[in-house]
Order: C-alpha cells, then sequence, then structure tokens
C-alpha cells in the first residue's frame, strides 16, 4: 500500500491519497482549497493513472472538507463518505467556514457510514472506528493487515485532538483513544495534522496520554 501525504490549507491539513498496485485509490480529509492545491493533488492522481473510488472524511470540520466539492466534481464516479453522526456539522460547514476565515464552500451530500462495514479498494480494506470526543462524526481508519491507522484529529505525534469545539467532550474522547490504544502497537498513525508516528511511540512518550497507565 502507497500513502502519499499532501498538506493543505492554512491550518496544514494532512490530505492523503492512498492506493495499492491494482491504482484504486481512496482520498482521506481533502483539504485543498485553491487552484493550487487543486493542481498538485488532480496531477499526482493523473501521473499515477489512479482511479478514486472513495473520498473519506474523517470528520466533517471545514479544513477536512473543503476540498470535497473539487474532488466530488474532477472524480464523479468516487463515491463521498461521512460518518452519519458527522451530518450535522457537515451540514452548517458554510457558516463555520464563514467563521475560520474561509470562503463558503459547497458541500456535496455524502453516503453515511457507520462502522458496521469495512471500506474496500484495490486489496485493502479499512476498517471504520467511531470515535467521537473530537467532534461528533469522528472516525479513524484502520488497515489491520498493513498496521495503518488514519487518526484524522483523534491523536497526533506528541498530541491528541482538541475537544472544546461544538459536540467535542474530553471524556469521550479519552475513551476514544482507549479504543485505538488495543490495536497493534507498531501500528503507522496518519494523522490529520504532523507527522507520522506510531502508536506504541505515542503511548510511551505522548504526554497527554498518561490516562492509558
Amino acid at each position: 500500500m502507497t500513502v502519499k501525504t499532501f498538506t493543505f490549507n492554512f491550518l496544514q491539513v494532512n490530505t492523503y491519497v492512498v492506493f495499492d498496485e491494482t491504482l484504486e485509490a481512496v482520498i482521506i480529509d481533502p483539504g485543498n482549497s485553491n487552484m493550487a492545491d487543486d493542481e498538485r493533488l488532480s496531477s499526482y492522481i493523473s501521473e499515477h493513472k489512479l482511479r478514486v473510488k472513495y473520498i473519506i472524511n474523517t470528520h466533517p470540520h471545514v479544513d477536512h472538507i473543503y476540498g470535497n466539492a473539487f474532488c466530488k466534481e474532477r472524480y464523479p464516479d468516487a463515491e463521498l463518505l461521512l460518518h452519519k453522526e458527522g451530518m450535522k456539522i457537515y451540514s452548517q460547514s458554510s457558516a463555520y467556514c464563514i467563521a475560520f476565515g474561509y470562503d463558503a464552500i459547497e458541500t456535496p451530500m455524502p453516503t453515511l457510514l457507520d462502522d458496521s462495514h469495512p471500506i474496500v479498494f484495490g486489496h485493502q480494506q479499512l476498517e471504520v472506528l467511531t470515535t467521537p470526543g473530537h467532534c461528533d462524526g469522528s472516525i479513524c481508519l484502520y488497515d489491520a493487515a498493513e498496521k495503518v491507522l488514519f487518526s484524522g484529529d483523534v491523536l497526533f505525534e506528541g498530541s491528541i485532538g482538541r475537544s472544546d469545539l461544538p459536540s467535542g467532550n474530553h471524556a469521550v474522547l479519552q475513551q476514544s483513544l482507549t479504543r485505538l490504544f488495543a490495536l497493534d502497537g507498531q501500528t503507522v498513525v496518519y494523522p490529520g495534522h504532523g507527522p507520522a508516528t506510531t502508536l506504541i511511540k505515542e503511548k510511551t512518550d505522548n504526554p497527554f496520554l498518561r490516562f492509558l497507565q
């Protein structure tokens, strides 16, 4: 499995293009917010002859969904996926955009997820882990075979997601983090912001995870 990382918009969101030898691909958290971002993302996909099967939002905050409309227009056969509990925030995206200094955006209608069915593309399978606490509709995506976790804004290198935004809850976030740390410690974590890490490194070094000790 190949994971290509782009960092987009002024909140430095990690947008991931994930694919394997079949060239079926998913885009996770399209944060592309201008023409230059759009070109970088689409050029990479074209150059590698990828077929985008899914566009996945780990949660509905505007910095992670800003590129939904562009990606859905550019790859109309790709299915846009969002957890069902995030729809209330997603439906208010334009108001949140204005509050955070973005232009209002289009919000294509997503297919609503729960954690009962994995996301399958190529030879890969991503398990949907419902992980609220940062906000409603927050999920992580886990590939058990590859030992890879896309953690959205739940877990970062040396930090964890904030819980002071609408629908955030610190106690619930800790429950979600506890669920993640039941996974294999060698799992590589690709977060919504910042560098990749591993679960064992974070359990050992992350000061916000002392409650797990």
